[in-house]
């Protein structure tokens, strides 16, 4: 932790570290359940 004042470039690395970890977070567990779901097709993925 610093006192220094946080920049945008700090703001976009947390917004894309965000997006990754709620993105692996909906693949694993969410309304996907990829892992569960025992596709083996890619095609049938991109359809989802």
């Amino acid at each position: 932790m610093n006192d220094e004042p946080t920049d945008c470039e700090t703001f976009q690395k947390y917004d894309l570290r965000f997006n990754i970890e709620e993105g692996f977070k909906d693949d694993k567990l969410g309304a996907f359940q990829l892992e569960s779901s025992k596709i083996k097709n890619t095609e049938a993925l991109t359809r989802l």
